[in-house]
């Protein structure tokens, strides 16, 4: 039971990694050149909160009910 909670962790932490990582850097390239740093909080911001989805998405798949 515990290596399944460890790779449950580690798994969704990575997933969630990549996600804001790729939701930041689509958000640079994409949509605005972050000008201030207003603009830089806007899009961590943004990236952390896809990063928070993801992470419990994928981590509420490795839970038993």
């Amino acid at each position: 039971m515990k290596f399944r909670r460890t790779l449950a962790n580690v798994c969704s932490s990575l997933l969630a990694a990549g996600a804001g990582v790729a939701t930041l850097l689509v958000s640079v390239h994409y949509l605005a050149p972050p000008s201030g740093w207003i603009d830089w909080a806007v899009q961590l911001c943004g990236a952390a909160t896809v990063a928070i989805f993801v992470f419990f998405l994928s981590w509420g798949h490795w839970q038993s009910p």
